[in-house]
């Protein structure tokens, strides 16, 4: 099962208060330990540099095996005395709260207070190292003793005391963190799914209104917490835009498709018309029949090439162009030809030879277009048509463009407001804008000073 951000944020909040609480918790019982270890270590020093000054005595002299001490007269005192036989009652000088044992020079333990202490190659190390000590824990009847061993003048002198209640305390120091970083963990775990639940609230109503439109298609959805100033505000204003694109472009397919059958219907109509004519009509002579034959061929040519430009613009893909260099004059005579074989809109061309790199199908193409849309916007008054240096406009005799236009005559699907009920789908333009700026040309539009408006585009031109 997959955990919702509410989850995933309650677990990460959990392990992050768990770890927390365990380092912080393994760091004071580790320091609490060293310290507790340090202190009892200086205690040990204390008490053994005590005895070995003698400001303590020495636990008491065994007994030798004739069952006499030795002679005190000879000369020794107490630290210098011999160190060997069975060990008698601890001296009273020496207190419970530490044990403390001497070692022969041999390595044997020569008397003590208490337990017997270990002995062990560390602490024979010792004797050889005059000044050395050495400070290590030690398990004796079960119990933990920290245990200090250092030379002295005929031995070693150990000092050890009982750490078990030291292990107990940080034990239960031990337990108690482990306890409270579990009760913390579920507890930050409980506060951040609650907390998360809160502020991903508007997220699961802005996903239940996700999948009302993907179930219901219905794109007017009002979209909750737009007025918001943060991160929520701005998704919502996000989807909320982006539903307003999605309708848009809704209406845009719809008028797409209205004007698209518009448009090829007339055509359309005209060619099956003139089949229907030529099928009937047996006696027709032999040029009628090819001419109308042949602009039943061009108006095909022309719906393909329309229909083929819709679908490009639509999807933003193309074939791969065949670029090579072509006079534009060229291009333009072309194009006024087959615009005079569909159109009776007389045509003025007035054109200077200059090469451009281009997919003359496509200019053409795009001249057409210009074309048509002055057919369209200046009535039935001429169309002039300008090539020079790699520029070309076309001229109609219409109402103009209003200064809104100017700016937006090449967005698709845009009909200016001067264009009332006339045919059209808004692509026509926008086509041309496109195949311009695919040979790296720039589509312009501005109204001429003696009335109408001249659209057309300028290429970069090349030199032979």
């Amino acid at each position: 099962m997959k955990l919702g951000i509410s989850g995933r944020l309650a677990l990460v909040f959990g392990v992050l208060v768990a770890v927390v609480a365990l380092v912080v918790g393994s760091i004071s019982i580790i320091s609490a330990g060293s310290e507790i270890n340090n202190d009892v270590d200086r205690f040990l020093k204390s008490r053994a540099d005590d005895i070995s000054s003698g400001i303590r005595q020495r636990p008491a002299q065994r007994i030798n095996r004739r069952g006499t001490r030795p002679n005190p007269d000879d000369g020794r005192t107490n630290a210098d005395a011999p160190l060997s036989g069975e060990v008698s009652a601890p001296n009273t000088a020496v207190d419970a709260d530490a044990v403390v044992q001497v070692i022969d020079v041999d390595g044997t333990v020569a008397t003590g207070s208490g337990i017997e202490l270990p002995v062990e190659d560390e602490d024979l190390a010792v004797l050889e190292m005059p000044g050395s000590s050495i400070y290590r824990t030690v398990e004796i009847n079960g119990e933990s003793y920290r245990m200090y061993t250092t030379f002295i003048n005929g031995g070693a002198l150990q000092v050890a005391r009982n750490i078990e209640s030291t292990s107990a305390v940080l034990g239960s120091i031990r337990t108690r963190t482990i306890f409270f970083a579990v009760v913390l963990s579920v507890l930050a775990a409980v506060i951040g799914w609650l907390i998360a639940r809160s502020v991903t609230k508007p997220l699961r109503q802005l996903t239940s209104s996700v999948d009302s439109v993907a179930a219901t298609q219905d794109l007017n959805t009002t979209v909750a917490f737009t007025d918001r100033d943060d991160e929520i505000g701005r998704l919502a204003n996000g989807f909320d835009d982006m539903l307003g694109a999605l309708r848009t472009s809704r209406k845009q397919q719809h008028q797409l498709v209205e004007n698209a059958a518009h448009e090829m219907r007339t055509p359309l109509t005209s060619v099956q018309a003139n089949v229907d004519f030529l099928a009937r009509a047996n006696d027709v002579d032999e040029t009628t029949r090819q001419e109308m034959l042949s602009r039943a061929s061009a108006q095909l040519r022309e719906l393909n090439s329309v229909f083929t430009e819709i679908v490009e613009l639509a999807t933003d893909s193309r074939d791969p162009a065949t670029y090579e260099i072509a006079d534009l004059a060229d291009i333009a005579q072309s194009a006024c030809a087959r615009f005079e074989m569909r159109a009776t809109v007389p045509v003025e061309l007035q054109s200077t030879p200059c090469l451009v790199h281009v997919e003359p199908a496509s200019i053409e193409r795009a001249i057409g277009n210009l074309l048509d849309n002055a057919a369209k916007y200046g009535g039935n008054t001429p169309i002039t048509v300008v090539v020079n240096n790699g520029q070309l406009s076309v001229r109609d005799r219409g109402p103009g463009l209003g200064d809104a236009d100017l700016t937006r005559v090449f967005d698709r699907f845009y009909r200016a407001d001067s264009t009332g009920d006339k045919p059209g789908s808004g692509l026509g333009l926008a086509i041309v804008s496109k195949i311009v700026t695919d040979h790296g040309g720039q589509a312009i539009a501005e109204n001429h000073p003696d009335g109408g408006a001249r659209i057309g585009f300028v290429l970069p031109t090349v030199t032979v």
